[in-house]
């Protein structure tokens, strides 16, 4: 019977529950403990404006919906810096943020916004954990200490990138795998799209693209096992790397 108690415990914390839960505790955590209205200052605020005015506007233009500009119309009394180029009122974020937050806007506004930045931080843990193979522990503790979901959480453009980063190369990973040009097409394009949230990760597919070559020109002559052992070493180390760089 102590056997059986025992061999049931050690397998729970290896359960694809408990890895899931282990993953999205935190960053739902923040969501309910730092309500989303308290976190509109700033470029935060603009952000959103721009998310609203994409969605106001039918996605068919990116003027900021600004109330005023017909009492006003050389924004000197915007709280928002905004400028008229071509006679369009803009603010200078990526356009790609904006997009995104007028896709979530519908779902609650700034609660769907912040709703869906937890879910994509959960989502990398968790792709991470999974491919890896990280105990479930070490992920929420990893969750809890390390400011990269705090980051992620508060500035989305961060957590969006991550997303994108994390699983365009674990689709690249899987692509070769099994010998899919569908899965290489997705994780290449998920990977092309993490640097319109953020330039940094240019940086880190420069890199991994390096790494892929150095792969490439050492091992074709060695064995397979090998040659993806090594390609999910680098994969480790630069996704390690990417979280240690954004947590500062």
């Amino acid at each position: 019977m102590i056997l059986k108690l025992k061999a049931l415990l050690i397998q729970i914390p290896k359960s694809k529950i408990f890895t899931i839960s282990a993953s999205f505790i935190f960053p739902y955590f923040l969501y309910l403990t730092i309500p989303p209205k308290y976190l509109l200052s700033a470029d935060h605020y603009e952000k959103f404006i721009l998310g609203k005015s994409i969605y106001l506007n039918a996605f068919q233009s990116l003027d900021v919906f600004y109330p005023g500009f017909g009492f006003d119309p050389e924004l000197k009394f915007s709280l928002l810096k905004m400028s008229i180029v071509n006679g369009h009122k803009i603010i200078a974020f990526p356009v790609s943020l904006g997009i995104l937050y007028a896709f979530a806007y519908p779902f609650g506004g700034v609660y769907g916004i912040y709703f869906l930045s937890a879910l994509l931080i959960g989502a990398a843990l968790y792709g991470i954990g999974k491919e890896f193979k990280i105990p479930a522990w070490q992920i929420f503790l990893f969750s809890i200490l390390s400011p990269i979901v705090m980051n992620g959480y508060l500035f989305m453009d961060v957590g969006v990138g991550l997303f994108l980063f994390v699983f365009g190369i674990l689709f690249y990973q899987r692509s070769k795998e099994k010998r899919s040009t569908q899965l290489t097409v997705i994780g290449g394009f998920l990977l092309s799209l993490s640097y319109w949230f953020r330039l940094e990760y240019l940086i880190f597919i420069g890199l991994y693209w390096f790494c892929e070559g150095i792969i490439h020109l050492s091992f074709q002559k060695n064995p397979k096992t090998k040659k993806n052992s090594f390609s999910l070493y680098s994969a480790d180390t630069l996704i390690s790397g990417l979280l240690r760089i954004q947590s500062v």
